[in-house]
């Protein structure tokens, strides 16, 4: 017997197949036929819970026996199922983490091309470039949203500026952070759309994901046309951002004082970028990458 039994009106209580045939306790279900040990010959039943007076289901397995060769067949048997439980779940983890990857890689628009970069796959010629990969990966290591650090990528064309950010960002990515990464151009073009009345997005919802986003990602800073909407709007997006201190990071071929005579508007106003570069010297360390054009030494190869 499974347990002792006062009463077969007991609810919530264990009962075998030979106890619910024995005190006629009612079973919407047919009972199984009892098995035999096959070590010992032992007889081994079902067993049934009941609530409410009744047997409400029946267990998919007889009992097992407590022989000694049972009870090590069914250790054995145990140990290889949790194995191939814990293979199902780390297959299943595995999956899912590669799905959340995926979503996680185009919610954060970084194009195909630079879904590819990597700080290993930086090609290093010199001891300058390879202190630019040392300050990216020291970056990586100790990235803090709550810090508000981010960093100033500076330096002429074609110098690899987007790849150590675009691995920055790939890593972050990987480490389960949010992340967006997208031109100037890009970013201002997808507000700016949102006042065409064919569009379903609202300029609300980008400019909140832009400034709540774990790392906010510029590329390519100074290349938009200058004016007085534009740069309100990226004042509007960094200013949000420092003041929740979550860190930027930009890239740009010009250094602040450059930066700031590039994106003056054409009247002369200089306030918006004057803050931003402000709040940028502040809140970003610099990594200097002004070396000879890859681009242009991969295509005389």
């Amino acid at each position: 017997m499974t347990t002792e039994i006062s009463s077969p009106a007991d609810s919530f209580t264990k009962f075998t197949t030979e106890e619910i045939k024995k005190f006629n306790i009612p079973c919407a279900k047919e009972l199984p036929e009892p098995t035999v040990c096959k070590f010992c010959g032992k007889q081994l039943y079902y067993e049934g819970l009941m609530m409410m007076g009744r047997i409400v289901c029946i267990s998919p397995r007889p009992q097992r026996c407590t022989c000694t060769a049972a009870v090590q067949s069914w250790a054995k048997i145990d140990a290889e199922e949790k194995i191939s439980k814990q293979e199902r779940e780390r297959h299943e983890k595995q999956e899912k983490e590669k799905t959340r990857f995926i979503r996680a890689v185009k919610n954060s628009k970084l194009s195909k091309r630079h879904q590819k970069c990597r700080l290993n796959n930086f090609v290093c010629k010199d001891a300058k470039q390879r202190i630019a990969v040392k300050k990216a990966a020291e970056y990586i290591k100790s990235f803090d949203t709550s810090s508000g650090r981010g960093l100033y990528i500076e330096g002429t064309t074609g110098t690899g500026k987007t790849h150590i950010a675009a691995a920055i960002a790939m890593e972050l990515i990987k480490r389960r952070y949010s992340v967006i990464m997208q031109t100037t151009n890009d970013l201002l073009a997808e507000i700016k759309y949102t006042y065409d009345e064919l569009s379903e997005a609202a300029e609300g919802d980008i400019l909140h994901k832009l400034k709540t986003v774990d790392l906010l990602v510029i590329d390519d800073l100074g290349k938009e046309q200058v004016t007085a909407w534009s740069m309100a709007m990226l004042y509007n997006i960094i200013d949000s951002r420092y003041q929740a201190m979550l860190p930027v990071i930009i890239t740009t071929n010009y250094n602040e004082t450059m930066l700031k005579k590039r994106l003056t508007t054409a009247d002369g106003d200089s306030t918006s970028i004057s803050a931003i570069v402000s709040r940028l010297r502040e809140t970003t360390d610099v990594i200097s990458m002004a070396w000879a054009d890859h681009r242009k030494e991969r295509k005389n190869e």
